[in-house]
């Protein structure tokens, strides 16, 4: 049994709720929860802690005695590099982060798999949930992603949440909000 308070969900797809206490992650993994993004959750789970090709869970969920606390809280991912995530997997196992300026090595995914790079080491990006699928990626840009970081056997991958985490770095100007920032002549 793990008797928590104001644990921040930091993601959900699937069969998996991420969660933070504001230092680790952890993975609730079995049961397709009605936990989203933004929501404390406290009280207790009853759960085995087991260990799936290295990777760190609570299976077999008990979520009775968990109810929300609050909701649309903010949830900032933690900044990283990968040769951080490489160096300290376990530090960041299950924690939702963010890596900037990288570059995606090639155009689509293989296997709902994807490399990507910062210039000092790379990392795979898996499509584990489905949201990456019809995705093109322009391997001479840069983009800013954010995904959980998991384990699975010996190495430290990522799991994209959304399309929405995975963001070219572009300059070119959104045009419905173009216009706020133009000046306005008066006749």
């Amino acid at each position: 049994k793990f008797t928590f308070t104001n644990l921040l969900v930091t993601g959900a797809a699937g069969k998996n709720t991420y969660v933070t206490d504001g230092t680790d992650g952890m993975l609730l993994y079995g049961t397709a929860s009605s936990y989203k993004a933004g929501d404390k959750i406290s009280g207790t789970i009853s759960a085995n802690l087991v260990s799936y090709s290295n990777l760190t869970e609570l299976k077999d969920l008990d979520l009775t005695g968990v109810t929300v606390t609050s909701e649309g809280n903010v949830v900032t991912p933690v900044a990283a590099t990968i040769n951080e995530l490489v160096a300290n997997q376990k530090k960041y196992e299950n924690v939702l982060v963010t890596l900037s300026e990288v570059k995606f090595e090639s155009n689509a995914l293989a296997d709902k798999n994807i490399s990507l790079t910062d210039g000092d080491g790379s990392i795979t990006l898996r499509d584990n949930f489905g949201v990456l699928t019809d995705f093109i990626f322009d391997t001479t840009k840069q983009y800013n992603v954010t995904a959980v970081a998991t384990i699975f056997k010996e190495s430290i991958q990522l799991y994209a949440l959304s399309a929405r985490d995975i963001q070219m770095i572009t300059n070119l100007v959104d045009p419905e909000t173009a216009w706020a920032a133009d000046t306005v002549a008066v006749m």
